[in-house]
């Protein structure tokens, strides 16, 4: 979980993957989050990103 937070897993689905579930979470409980610095955007708009991958939300 450590490497995937500091962005250092490998997969660089992983991290979006970690992003997603936190802001879920968040906006279920309505806590406003400080907005992500690294991770901007929409993942789909990133062509080298396996968007897929990503909506299945599920870490090896």
């Amino acid at each position: 979980m450590e490497q995937i937070i500091t962005l250092k897993s490998g997969a660089l689905e992983y991290p979006w993957i970690i992003r997603a579930y936190l802001l879920s979470k968040a906006a279920a409980q309505g806590v406003e989050l400080t907005p992500f610095t690294a991770l901007r955007g929409n993942p789909h708009d990133y062509w080298f990103l396996d968007g897929d991958f990503i909506d299945r939300g599920e870490i090896d």
